[in-house]
């Protein structure tokens, strides 16, 4: 941000990331910076006694998602394109619950405790703007792949925090999607990167008999939510 009082031409001095003074402002000035590997040992370190809890998380979604899935094939049959669009319609029941996840990340990348329970925290009927967030990066991300490919990781990059950002700091959804995209946008290569090393990391832990999974799932959540607060940092109202 610019010193009105700092003399012309002066240099300012340079900017160097200090451990939890994100914020908003600052990730769109492009003020942060992270370390992918210490992210994830963050990460790994918090995962240890709340497992348990991302698990039985993780258990709940599962069931919602084969329960919304039995409906939408009921509804539109199984064709490609019902699968390919179908996804919409179960966002008002998942996409709540996967931001319940994520709060639950967010919460430990804080050292706050979690519960398994936290997975319904966003399901109500008032999280409208959190629903409509998802379904406009579930179909700008969609069209992206369809067209060109390329752009469809350039927009799932570049979106990563937005409904992030609608749960945590209550704001609206093309407003949030523009932050995220334009804060990502300074260092999106290496987000690019982080999120490349996670799916290194779920792949390998399905080797052998996904046994690897019990450790890497919650570690990837809360790897989430710890960058999440690197760039952004994070509300105490909404983690709480």
């Amino acid at each position: 941000m610019t010193n009105p009082y700092q003399a012309p031409g002066a240099i300012p001095p340079p900017w160097t990331p200090q451990r939890d003074k994100a914020s908003m402002d600052g990730a769109l000035n492009g003020e942060y910076d992270f370390d992918i590997q210490e992210v994830l040992r963050e990460a790994w370190e918090k995962s240890d006694g709340a497992k348990g809890a991302f698990w039985g998380a993780f258990v709940a979604l599962f069931i919602a998602a084969i329960v919304g899935s039995m409906v939408q094939k009921a509804l539109l049959g199984n064709s490609p394109s019902s699968q390919l669009f179908g996804g919409v319609l179960l966002l008002p029941l998942t996409g709540p619950l996967f931001m319940g996840i994520a709060r639950m990340g967010i919460r430990r990348g804080a050292d706050l405790p979690v519960a398994a329970g936290d997975v319904f925290h966003f399901l109500n009927p008032y999280n409208v703007n959190l629903v409509i967030t998802q379904v406009l990066v579930y179909l700008a991300t969609l069209a992206g792949f369809v067209l060109l490919v390329l752009p469809g990781f350039y927009l799932a990059t570049s979106y990563l925090f937005a409904a992030m950002l609608v749960a945590d700091k209550g704001l609206q959804p093309w407003e949030a999607m523009e932050i995220s995209r334009k804060s990502v946008g300074h260092q999106w290569w290496k987000v690019f990167g982080f999120l490349f090393t996670m799916a290194l990391l779920g792949i390998a832990a399905c080797i052998p008999l996904f046994i690897g999974l019990i450790w890497v799932l919650p570690t990837q959540v809360i790897a989430m939510g710890v960058l999440y607060r690197k760039i952004f940092g994070a509300t105490p109202e909404a983690i709480l």
